[in-house]
């Protein structure tokens, strides 16, 4: 199985180059003529091959044969007998599927639950493990296929239970109950929990018949009544010689478990959801479950967690759960997890982790919503609910090991975004990496300025004819507002000035960038930065001992200020929100215009840039007006002020108006007659 499953990880990195062979694969699954045989003999290696064959079709690789197909449908129509860890590993892989193949799954758990699957020879535990595998990895159904499921699945119940209505409670009652209980056997209480979980399962897929619906409901009403008897009753009650006693108490403590998690997804599936009522039930149930399950750990909570994943993607997916307008459900669903990830971490770290580890992997099953006829995409509300979810665990939590267990699955998916990506997927990726990055976390910090940096300037390098402009105005947007949110978050004095270093040399990078680029002025790329350097500089002291390379980047910070016209103008005058987008027109026309309306007015640009600036000034300018570094670029500068460089143009009204501004976006401490430095700092225009 090594071999079949190193083969499999060559063909999924490499679909183009290897598919061709996935017919060597299926040709080590059992053969049709072998599978219509009265009693078929599968080998372990057929069954290794199956599972390799139906893990490629899981992963929606582009396979122009069907054989494959054909393979998995053949073994799902043939399928008697195997072992509990093939049938988990097997479903798993079907249940990402089409219908076609969930109706064949839902036919053969009609049939197991019928006993027309097993002889009278056969261990039954074998259609149990099947059942079990099921109620695990449910496929994608139709609503017929749900309703049928559960109309075969009621007759796994008490026939006392399968009336609608409520008997009235008292005493004998209960005592009933407790006494019937002896008559179950345990093999009918593992039945039923399957059954709960099975019609859990249907509630999370399809919208089930309302006869049914409630028929379900009163038998899952009728467990927990009897529950209560049940868990106050005393030793006497028992018959304590039974040797079996412990083994049904487990048994039947499970059934209540998965009833009261049927009732859980019931409510949210409800028609009456969105009342207050409904959530509050809902918030109660799940939160005894939570309560339950962390203060006994062990079985308890490994169980809990299992179901409690897709229990949450069932809550992202409601249509009326939406990132800006989360109900009750979502943040009981929040508060519950960030409880259970706290109070579980000491007492089981390793089922904790899965946990995590299983939620974020989600983010990466679910990321791949395909084309839509040439329109924009439009992204599933699970996915982007998913995400702001794992983004709130982990500002809450506030544990290095649970951000990094949640971020690779985000920082991967931000990673492949572009500027064809949904407008909405890069906007709720780029703010939680940025939360999570500004809790400190010394990993998810990096990776992501790396990251951010990364993608602001190559959007700078891309030529205006290969992308919309449209939606490279958007990428632009994003993520100075991710820059600006780990500013605002970060604490920690060392990353802090870590981060203060990255965004100045970002900065630079992006006025010399914008500047050598034909036809841009550069203030609609530097601009939306400087909000975020005004906040991380809010705690700068400039009189500290500065190293000579960040004194370097606040003198390059100033001079683009002044070179893009970014700083308030000279007059006074109102500051006018003005459209940021640039179009292509000469860029020394363009430079001489910024410069006079930095004098004159009015401000061309977004007016938080200009408080920006006048931020920032407050805290560097003894840095800029009294360092010898700035002599270092004395050549370069020069070039820039010569008339015959390509950007100069040699007019000295303009170039005294520069002066006169970049005296102005200091706070005035330039002394003007030191004009031997001053005009090493224009731009002429």
């Amino acid at each position: 199985m090594e071999a079949l499953n190193e083969l499999c990880d060559i063909i999924e990195q490499n679909p183009k180059q290897f598919l061709d062979k996935l017919p060597w694969i299926c040709q080590q699954c059992p053969q049709p003529k072998l599978l219509c045989a009265e009693s078929p003999r599968v080998s372990q290696s057929h069954l290794n091959g199956v599972l390799a064959v139906t893990r490629i079709l899981s992963r929606n690789l582009d396979t122009s044969q069907n054989d494959a197909k054909f393979v998995v449908l053949d073994f799902l129509q043939a399928l008697r007998s195997s072992i509990s860890a093939f049938y988990f590993s097997f479903l798993g892989y079907v249940s990402c599927l089409s219908l076609e193949f969930g109706t064949i799954v839902v036919e053969l758990v009609m049939m197991s639950c019928c006993g027309e699957t097993e002889s009278e020879d056969r261990d039954q535990s074998i259609s149990m493990a099947f059942l079990s595998a099921v109620s695990q990895h449910f496929p994608t159904i139709q609503q017929s296929d749900g309703d049928n499921l559960i109309t075969v699945l009621l007759h796994q119940f008490p026939a006392d239970e399968l009336s609608i209505g409520y008997s009235k409670g008292s005493k004998d009652v209960f005592l009933h109950k407790v006494a019937s209980f002896e008559d179950e056997s345990i093999e009918c209480l593992e039945k039923q929990e399957i059954a709960f979980k099975l019609v859990t399962n249907v509630l999370c897929k399809v919208k089930l018949d309302s006869q049914l619906y409630l028929l379900v409901r009163s038998i899952a009403k009728r467990q927990l009544q009897s529950m209560y008897a049940f868990l106050k009753s005393r030793r006497q009650d028992w018959n304590t010689q039974d040797p079996l006693l412990k083994t049904r108490v487990n048994a039947k403590l499970f059934v209540y478990q998965a009833a009261a998690q049927m009732e859980i997804e019931a409510c949210f599936t409800s028609l009456w959801r969105s009342m207050k009522a409904c959530k509050d039930l809902f918030i109660s149930l799940l939160s005894g479950t939570a309560k339950i399950a962390t203060a006994e750990a062990g079985q308890p909570l490994r169980l809990l967690l299992t179901r409690l994943k897709p229990l949450i993607l069932a809550v992202c997916a409601q249509p009326d759960t939406s990132v800006s307008s989360q109900g009750n459900m979502f943040e009981s669903v929040f508060k519950i997890s960030c409880e259970i990830i706290v109070s579980g971490w000491a007492k089981d770290q390793a089922s904790v982790n899965a946990f995590i580890v299983g939620l974020a992997s989600s983010i990466r099953e679910r990321y791949d919503y395909g084309e839509q006829d040439g329109r924009e995409k439009q992204v599933p509300d699970v996915l982007l609910n998913v995400i702001q979810l794992l983004a709130d665990i982990s500002v809450a939590v506030k544990k290095p090991e649970v951000a990094d267990k949640n971020f690779p699955s985000l920082i991967e998916s931000l990673d492949e975004c572009d500027v064809s990506s949904p407008h909405s997927l890069r906007l709720q990726l780029l703010e939680v990496v940025s939360r999570i990055a500004s809790l400190g976390f010394e990993k998810s910090y990096r990776q992501t300025v790396v990251l951010m940096r990364r993608s602001y300037l190559s959007q700078i390098s891309v030529e205006s004819n290969t992308s919309a402009p449209e939606s490279r105005s958007k990428h632009i947007e994003t993520l100075p507002a991710g820059f600006l949110t780990i500013a605002c978050g970060l604490m920690k004095t060392k990353l802090r000035a870590d981060y203060r270093h990255r965004l100045l040399s970002l900065c630079s990078d992006v006025g010399l960038a914008s500047e050598s680029k034909s036809g841009g002025s550069g203030a609609e790329f530097l601009g939306p930065l400087l909000p975020a350097v005004a906040e991380i500089c809010s705690d700068f002291d400039p009189n500290s001992n500065v190293e000579p390379s960040l004194i370097k980047l606040f003198r390059n910070l100033w001079f683009y200020i002044a070179l893009f016209g970014l700083a308030p103008p000279i007059l006074n005058t109102p500051l006018s929100e003005v459209k940021t987008t640039s179009k292509s027109v000469n860029s020394a026309g363009r430079i001489s215009t910024f410069s006079l309306r930095a004098v004159l007015g009015p401000y061309m640009w977004n007016t938080q840039w200009a408080l920006a600036v006048k931020r920032i000034s407050q805290g560097s300018t003894p840095l800029v007006v009294s360092s010898a570094k700035w002599l270092e670029d004395e050549f370069e500068l020069n070039l820039l002020h010569n008339s015959d460089s390509l950007r100069g143009t040699g007019n000295k009204k303009v170039a005294s108006a520069q002066r006169t501004a970049l005296s102005i976006v200091v706070g005035g401490r330039i002394d003007m007659s030191r004009n031997s430095i001053i005009q090493r700092l224009q731009m002429v225009a």
